[in-house]
């Protein structure tokens, strides 16, 4: 007579409720070891998303690695059809005049026309041979089979420097034209046909030559449009030639950049601090506490990054040493904000200084980059970082936690069946002392 989740026939006790509850009170070390490694779950999800909040810091200290970091320029043009003006690390801040008097070009050939582009070029076998500038001999074989095509295609194979194409010049007996172009502006770089087996008279369409401008009034000639060699760090695109117009184009450092540069660390600080602050809250009202509530890794780490960014960089000048010195403040809660006012003056009239604050000389000093990226490094370190340590410690209980929990469940579930077999036994005691009560019954009867 197996025990179910029913009431006992000879008893009439509901020996499903009875072991429901009893299993019920044995189970509750089991749940509280489940709200324990939820609870430890939740924790270790917060350390995950601390530990990328700290590698987003370590990131924007990483901007500030290279002086060139901070060496960010901006170019402007006060007419961009005639020029544009871009700027490197390299270049300084200033104003220049400039005046455009004639566009680089390529040269260009032109042979005379046929009536297809699949027309045959040539009545014989031989070569076409040609030099771009000072290149070496460029031969193409023909034969009397070869195509205008073909020999287009044949010279955009070598490579050479120059560009085969075909137009139709609207002819009405020899529209199509072969165009040879070289791929360079410049005097220097002029096509040259050295050999010509084809039927093809070739002739120059556009004459080379090179760009001709001034610089504050100083004359300039560039076989290229593009111009990287006049204004130290400065790329000049000549557009077009206007010998009436004087373009000025300005070099200002970029405090925008810059700015944004520096707001970023200070945006990575505090998501960290708030991050820790918002998960270490205790509720009184509802007696829950939040995940980093009394961690004392995560306070280390709030309080060490904070002293980080309190603290004065070594070996330089006491006038510009500290963040507070480019306009950055901290305010009662822990929270740091820019003013763009106070740090854009400091980059204007003593960037060397404001420089050395935030980037590193391996020489000299550690700027607040370096010193960021090294407070972040410590913190998240694979191998022995503070959180990564935590985390181990973590995982170390939840596994404990596990192999407890499975052990506990073993057991509930031999209390249960002894239990059941226990209740089984009543059920049987009880129905054979009520077949002898009837047997009484009947004998005394």
């Amino acid at each position: 007579m197996a025990i179910a989740a029913t009431t006992g026939l000879m008893s009439g006790i509901d020996y499903g409720t009875l072991i429901s509850q009893l299993v019920g009170l044995q189970r509750k070390p089991i749940e509280d070891l489940e709200y324990d490694r939820d609870q430890l779950d939740k924790l270790s999800s917060t350390y995950d998303t601390l530990d990328s909040l700290v590698k987003t810091l370590r990131d924007a200290g990483e901007a500030f690695n290279e002086t060139a970091d901070l060496n960010v320029f901006t170019s402007s043009s006060t007419d961009e059809t005639i020029l544009t003006a871009s700027s490197g690390s390299t270049a300084g801040a200033g104003t220049y005049d400039l005046v455009v008097t004639s566009l680089a070009k390529s040269h260009k050939m032109i042979a005379t026309g046929v009536a297809t582009s699949t027309s045959t070029i040539s009545s014989v076998t031989g070569t076409f041979v040609f030099n771009v500038g000072t290149g070496a001999d460029q031969t193409v074989n023909v034969t009397a089979t070869t195509t205008l095509e073909e020999l287009r295609d044949a010279i955009n194979a070598l490579g050479s420097g120059a560009t085969a194409s075909i137009l139709n010049d609207g002819d009405p007996s020899n529209p199509y034209r072969l165009t040879i172009k070289s791929d360079t502006t410049g005097t220097s770089s002029d096509i040259t046909v050295v050999t010509n087996d084809t039927d093809l008279t070739i002739s120059t369409l556009q004459g080379s030559a090179n760009a001709a401008f001034t610089v504050d009034t100083l004359s300039i000639s560039s076989e290229s449009n593009t111009v990287t060699d006049v204004i130290d760090g400065v790329t000049l695109n000549l557009l077009s030639a206007d010998a009436a117009t004087t373009v000025n184009v300005t070099i200002a450092r970029d405090a925008g950049s810059v700015r944004a540069k520096v707001q970023d660390i200070l945006d990575a600080y505090n998501a960290v601090a708030e991050y820790i602050e918002e998960n270490n809250r205790y509720n009184t009202d509802t007696k829950i506490s939040e995940p980093l509530f009394g961690e004392a890794i995560a306070r280390s780490i709030k309080d060490d990054i904070k002293a980080v960014m309190m603290s004065e960089v070594t070996g330089l000048d006491s006038t510009m040493n500290r963040l507070v010195h480019a306009g950055i403040s901290v305010d009662i809660y822990g929270k740091f904000s820019l003013d763009s006012t106070t740090f854009d003056n400091a980059l204007t009239t003593d960037f060397q200084n404001l420089r050395n604050l935030f980037v590193e000389d391996s020489t000299a000093y550690k700027g607040f980059g370096g010193l960021i990226q090294d407070i972040a490094d410590e913190i998240t370190s694979y191998s022995d970082g503070r959180i990564k340590e935590k985390q181990d410690g973590i995982s170390s209980t939840i596994a404990s936690i596990d192999y407890t929990t499975r052990n506990k469940e073993l057991q509930l579930a031999a209390y249960e069946s002894r239990i059941r077999g226990e209740f089984t036994a009543l059920e049987l005691l009880l129905a054979g002392m009520k077949q002898q009560s009837s047997y009484l019954s009947t004998l005394l009867g």
